[in-house]
């Protein structure tokens, strides 16, 4: 009540310089809070630009590492198949060259050693074992 005084005829005076001082200090210190708001904004976005570009790098590396393993499983696996298509084709008659039972089991053997050590080399699965007729 120090800032609004009445007098006797009910005229009331206001203490312009007390609000305009409490207003001031209001001010100075919202502006100070401002600020100080400011520079924690500003450190966050340095600090968030720097988090990302370290992300987007990091992303990038593992994208490229992983595509180069990705084409060397790739190559190593063509390379199994044409192996085992070559053991495969060695172990199929033609016209000139007649096989025993004895040679042809012994090469099969041999596709079906090859084709076991890559199945346990790439992979965890096992494959299940058919029985065939033949």
């Amino acid at each position: 009540m120090s800032e609004i005084t009445t007098s006797q005829d009910e005229d009331t005076v206001i203490n312009w310089e007390a609000q305009y001082e409490r207003q001031l200090s209001i001010n100075e210190t919202l502006t100070k809070e401002s600020v100080e708001l400011k520079k924690q904004l500003a450190n966050l976005q340095g600090d968030y630009d720097s988090l990302k570009t370290s992300l987007q790098r990091t992303h990038a590396d593992y994208k490229k590492s992983s595509e180069q393993e990705f084409r060397c499983l790739k190559a190593e696996i063509i390379t199994s198949l044409r192996a085992i298509d070559l053991c495969i084709l060695a172990s199929l008659c033609t016209e000139k060259q007649f096989l025993t039972h004895r040679a042809r089991n012994f090469r099969m053997r041999h596709v079906h050693q090859i084709i076991t050590n890559e199945v346990d080399r790439f992979g965890d699965r096992k494959i299940p074992n058919y029985e065939d007729d033949f």
